[in-house]
């Protein structure tokens, strides 16, 4: 964690920020699906309490 300076409204505030570095490889997965779990990790870190309820789908992969 670090702080990084943030514009709030005609204020500059420090606020904490997460670094994090992605590689995605195109020819496996589409933009689309990537788009999909950058958005539900978003979800996770700002509800946390989202893990501690069960999935209400389970995906399996049958080979």
């Amino acid at each position: 964690m670090r702080e990084i300076p943030v514009r709030k409204g005609e204020e500059i505030v420090f606020d904490r920020s997460l670094p994090m570095g992605v590689v995605m490889d195109e020819r496996i997965c589409s933009g689309s699906y990537f788009a999909a779990v950058f958005r539900r990790f978003k979800q996770y870190l700002t509800n946390p309490e989202l893990l501690e309820h069960p999935p209400t789908v389970i995906n399996t992969v049958l080979d």
